[in-house]
This record gives C-alpha cells, structure tokens and sequence, in this order.
C-alpha cells in the first residue's frame, strides 16, 4: 500500500500534462490502495489559501479539485497523525534532519507498513520507509 507525497498527487491533477511515468505508475495501481497524510492534506489546503489569496479564479478552480476530487476520493484513506507516529517524528526530525511535514510523512508511512511515493527521495532517504519515485516507473 503507498503514501502517495503532496508532489504525487499534485501531479496527477492534470493527468494530461502529467508525467507520462507518473501517470502510467498511477494507473498500475489499484486507488484502494493509495492513502494521503494529514500532512498532505495540510499542504495542499495551504496552497490553495494561498493561492485563493492572490488569484481568485485559480483558487476557485483547486479550491474545487480539493475538495471535489481529492477529499471525496481519499475520503476514507487519509491517514490521521496518531501518537505513535508523532513521536517517532520527532526521532526522525532530530536523527534525519529533515523537516517536520516530511517526518511526520514518513514515521506515517512506517507505523502504517505504507511505502512512500514521492519525486523527493532525498527527503525521506535517512528515514528507513521503503520509497517508490514514480518519475523513474518503467511499465514491465
């Protein structure tokens, strides 16, 4: 099962302007199996404020996507931050210097048996969750 990164999902928006790689990946999985963080929900509601702050009409149009694809699809399959996972965040952040939202990404994905899809390998490498990187997916 996989935790698909803000990056992922994003991507995907536009599956017609998307990584071909990304999207072939997407497509040899079955969507049950495919989870958000909280973390990424929290980034990507973050984006669309923002972006709803400086360009109405672009807001509106991800402000839509958000709430009318996103959340409706992963609906059931957001993963909640529970204590286990907030403390071994905070292991992660001290022994991988990396930041909070990715710690918080992948002692989600650890605790939970997930493999983290992501285009930043880098930000989780030290952290011991397997990774997938969805740009290098070729089809066999």
């Amino acid at each position: 099962m996989y935790l698909l990164d803000t990056n992922v999902i994003f991507e995907l928006r536009r599956p017609e302007k998307a990584s071909p790689a990304v999207v072939a990946w997407a497509g040899s999985i079955a969507q049950d199996q495919t989870f958000l963080s909280a973390i990424t929900v929290y980034e990507l509601e973050s984006g669309v404020q923002q972006k709803e702050r400086t360009d109405g009409a672009q807001g509106a149009i991800l402000r839509a996507w958000l709430n009318g694809q996103v959340r409706a699809e992963f609906a059931e399959r957001i993963v909640d931050l529970d204590a286990s996972a907030a403390a071994l965040a905070a292991t992660l952040v001290i022994t991988c210097q990396i930041s909070a939202a990715d710690a918080f990404i992948a002692a989600s994905a650890i605790t939970r048996q997930l493999t983290i899809v992501t285009r930043n390998v880098k930000h989780f490498a030290l952290t011991g969750a397997p990774i997938i990187n969805p740009w290098e997916y070729k089809p066999v």
